[in-house]
């Protein structure tokens, strides 16, 4: 029987804890955001208000910060739960499943945070985004480091840590399955941000893991950002 796909993500959606989702979601799109302005300043666009892809868009809360930011910026989302959630901030958002319905259009950013690790072949989904690249796009994405430290102490008690029926995560990243995915869609690191694995209550100790999470990002970082040009 086949697995529907949107309806499982509005359930998703309508089933989590929204308040920490976005918590998250607003500290990788401040990374996200500012790698995007590194690249800026070293090779201006030409154009003021560059169109945004926002793969994944989910309930439209980093959308929001693209527009509020600048860019001409749209979301697609599996979910139309999620999508009339963005509608109805007067956002553009579209029903899309990316492993069905291939991209269209023309961007000069793509950006899909914490997606890649939701889909079966996240591999063809990467060469799909290239496609609708322009010749100086750039793509962003967010990976979630699965074998951090926490994780590493769950395993090792005999916690319930990875996996399970319920799971929505279907492939399993760390820096180094990252930079081999991206290897293989011939896509190059421009940049790379992390955010710390501490609980954002957290704020001193937060603060205080920073060397630690330069030191040692596999063990200290919950997920990295990476900003990547197609290979020349």
């Amino acid at each position: 029987m086949a697995i529907d796909v949107g309806k499982r993500y509005d359930e998703y959606w309508q089933s989590r804890d929204l308040q920490r989702l976005r918590a998250r979601t607003e500290v990788r799109v401040a990374l996200v955001l500012d790698l995007l302005s590194l690249e800026s300043t070293t090779r201006p666009t030409e154009n003021p208000r560059p169109r945004l892809l926002d793969i994944g868009c989910g309930m439209g809360w980093s959308l929001e910060k693209y527009v509020d930011a600048g860019y001409n910026a749209s979301g697609i989302d599996v979910s139309s739960f999620a999508v009339e959630k963005v509608r109805a901030q007067g956002l553009q958002a579209e029903v899309h499943d990316l492993e069905r319905q291939p991209l269209t259009g023309e961007y000069e950013i793509l950006v899909a945070l914490e997606v890649l690790e939701h889909l079966a072949d996240p591999l063809s989904v990467l060469l799909q985004m290239k496609e609708v690249l322009t010749d100086s796009g750039r793509i962003v994405v967010s990976l979630p480091n699965e074998f951090h430290l926490l994780r590493r102490l769950e395993i090792l008690f005999g916690m319930e840590a990875i996996g399970g029926h319920n799971d929505p995560h279907l492939r399993y990243f760390n820096r180094r399955l990252a930079n081999r995915l991206f290897d293989d869609a011939a896509l190059r690191i421009l940049g790379q941000k992390s955010d710390s694995v501490v609980p954002l209550r957290y704020r001193l100790l937060r603060k205080c893991s920073g060397p630690l999470l330069k030191l040692w990002p596999g063990l200290f970082a919950i997920s990295d950002v990476y900003l990547l040009a197609p290979d020349k």
